[in-house]
């Protein structure tokens, strides 16, 4: 199984016997022939599958291609539902930075958006605790009380939530 995938190919064993190569699995002992065929899509391997008969020279070119066929099917089928997932997740990372970006929107001070933002990402992500921090620059923002702050002023706003609703 582990040479298909390696090489990418179909690898058809008539008697195990005679083959010096073939590998026994202790599960099935009464193998007498085998056939491995690759599960890929392009240079990308998934897997193998692999077909056993207890009777030598049974399995034949025809087995070969219909498997192939069918290993194309799963491949494709494998390839279809991992595009499926990233795109379901890039959906519900899209969907949770607009929802930031609106609580965001909606504020009216610096420290009302970082607060919301912390919230938000504490949410989201199921964090315990977000910590912000960040230096503002005297022409950057007033406090409330119209004093300016000083270029080495910061604001830092720990945001702890156990559960939103």
């Amino acid at each position: 199984m582990g040479r298909a995938a390696l090489i990418g190919t179909a690898i058809l064993v008539q008697d195990t016997h005679s083959e010096p190569n073939w590998l026994p699995n202790p599960l099935l002992p009464d193998t007498k022939a085998e056939v491995a065929v690759p599960i890929l899509l392009g240079s990308e391997v998934f897997g193998v599958l692999d077909v056993q008969q207890n009777i030598p020279n049974s399995l034949t070119q025809q087995d070969i291609s219909l498997l192939q066929l069918v290993t194309n099917q799963i491949a494709i089928s494998l390839r279809n539902a991992r595009l499926y997932e990233e795109t379901n997740k890039s959906a519900t990372l899209q969907a949770t930075i607009r929802s930031i970006v609106d609580k965001i929107q909606t504020t009216t001070t610096i420290e009302e958006a970082i607060k919301a933002a912390a919230e938000e990402l504490t949410y989201f992500t199921g964090s315990r605790r977000i910590e912000v921090r960040m230096a503002i620059s005297e022409k950057q923002a007033d406090n409330k009380e119209g004093k300016k702050f000083s270029k080495r002023r910061g604001i830092c706003i720990k945001q702890k939530m156990a559960v939103k609703n």
